[in-house]
């Protein structure tokens, strides 16, 4: 009985999730900000390296 709440609910919930995602741009953008983000940090690592200068380090990054 427990189970079959649990499946129903985690699929209630994933069709409103794709739901969102579909019909309001704004959901999608947030979603899908972090990978952007990586993209355009990664960019300037590679240009940091390229250009011979020391790439930034974050606080706490020990070697």
């Amino acid at each position: 009985m427990i189970s079959a709440v649990i499946v129903i609910s985690f699929l209630v919930l994933a069709a409103a999730f794709a739901l969102a995602y579909l019909l309001w741009p704004g959901v999608r953008a947030r979603v899908e900000r972090p990978k952007y983000l990586f993209q355009q940090q990664l960019a300037l690592y590679e240009e940091q390296c390229r250009n011979g200068q020391q790439p930034a380090r974050e606080p706490g990054d020990e070697d």
